[in-house]
């Protein structure tokens, strides 16, 4: 797989994702949010549970028109790596446990190469394949991999369950034979748990990144940041190869969905109606002022309450998180993760509904929620990639074209028949 890096950093979001098929889940918002957020190119998401064309189909919204894949077998298992423009990626191999890419570097002419992993679930058969993984790697350098690795490889990346690490040799045999390093990381210590009660609650790192020495050496800057156990048993994770940019703060700016609230209304009729000893000018002016400064307040003061603000949902993660220090904080910290899941269900289902009914009552103008739905559709009726004969992806635009006009020209190219009777 090829990726065309021209200077700017590479980003790159994995998540164990356990399934897309819901269409009332909140996780492709979430990741809509996740992308803008963090400015993400790359996406790699494990267990969709679907084919890879339900999965492109159903993550459209995420304005990553570029993807390969591998389908689920039954609901387990399957692989959808998405990308964007920044990025022409060319698979080298495929596999249900692991994307192999080629990155080039055509600012400094390097050449590395990035391996997207789902490790084996099963633990009898993670011995053999980290051996096959061993047969793989050694012939590709410089390396890195990101995923979900099904694995725990220290004592400290275990919380709660038994002392015995099933599988470490194995591991760490792959591992010192590449040889392989581990990206140091911030955020929660923890990236998967049962989410079970308290006295069979189990913690586990299982999403990482590691890299060879000369990966290192091209990029001395790359971090890795674990993000909050949210709406699946896996946390996400996202790896950028420089250091991190402060993004400069935008002005924030009212949602016209606020101005028809009786509340505003109110707010804006007391300051208005409000006597002033200035001149006309000057005094619809200053009036035209506090009613904007007080409706930004009462907007951040109540947002939380009217829409879903997936940053200060992963700021009450992040400081629930930090508190883990045994079981007990641990379960504390899973429960405040269901029940702040339970809201997000609900806070979701509720902007369908009333947004449908918003919908009705404007005698089907297009509001906000039906734009961006409607445009999402449009993205899904699109063809972004078809098998041919072979069975091969095909996704350019130029060889899509080409594999349509060659069917259909085929399909209805009649054959002319000699009908003379001997």
């Amino acid at each position: 797989m090829e990726i065309k890096y021209y200077g700017l950093p590479v980003k790159m979001f994995s998540w164990n994702c356990r399934g897309l098929r819901s269409t009332d889940a909140p996780k492709i918002p979430y990741l809509c949010w996740s992308v803008r957020y963090y400015d993400i190119c790359i996406v790699f998401l494990q267990e969709t549970k679907c084919s890879v064309a339900d999965a492109v189909c159903k993550t459209s919204p995420l304005n990553l028109p570029r993807f390969c894949g591998t389908d689920s077998v039954g609901t387990s298992g399957g692989l959808l790596l998405l990308w964007d423009a920044r990025s022409d990626i060319f698979p080298l191999v495929t596999d249900p446990h692991f994307i192999l890419c080629k990155v080039v570097n055509h600012g400094s002419n390097s050449v590395w190469y990035a391996l997207f992993l789902y490790g084996e679930s099963c633990s009898a058969s993670r011995a053999s394949f980290w051996h096959e993984m061993k047969a793989l790697c050694s012939s590709y350098s410089p390396l890195c991999m990101i995923g979900d690795f099904n694995q725990v490889e220290h004592h400290y990346d275990k919380l709660g369950g038994s002392s015995n690490i099933t599988g470490w040799k194995s591991f760490l045999d792959w591992r010192i034979h590449i040889p392989l390093s581990e990206l140091p990381y911030s955020g929660p210590n923890f990236t998967w748990a049962n989410k079970r009660n308290s006295s069979s609650l189990i913690l586990e790192r299982l999403d990482r990144c590691y890299a060879s020495q000369d990966w290192n050496l091209l990029f001395p800057d790359a971090y890795l940041k674990n993000l909050n156990l949210f709406l699946s048993d896996h946390a996400p994770i996202v790896l950028s190869t420089s250091a991190k940019v402060k993004k400069p703060k935008r002005p924030y700016r009212v949602d016209n969905w606020c101005l028809e609230l009786p509340a505003i209304q109110a707010l804006i009729s007391v300051i208005w109606n409000s006597s002033s000893i200035c001149n006309a000018a000057t005094s619809v002016s200053l009036k035209l002022a506090k009613i904007r400064s007080a409706i930004l307040q009462w907007v951040l003061e109540n947002r939380h309450h009217f829409m879903l603000d997936w940053s200060l949902i992963s700021k009450d993660f992040s400081v629930s998180a930090a508190y883990i220090q045994d079981s007990s904080s641990a379960f504390n910290h899973i429960t405040n993760i269901r029940s702040i899941e339970h809201d997000v269900y609900i806070q979701h289902s509720f902007w369908k509904q009333r947004a449908k009914s918003d919908f009705r009552f404007n005698d089907g103008l297009p509001t906000s929620y039906f734009f961006s739905r409607s445009k999402a559709r449009e993205k899904r009726l699109r063809i972004f990639a078809l098998k041919n004969d072979m069975g091969n992806w095909i996704s350019s635009d130029m060889d899509l074209s080409n594999l349509i006009v060659s069917h259909f020209t085929c399909l209805f190219t009649s054959k002319i028949f000699d009908l003379r009777v001997l």
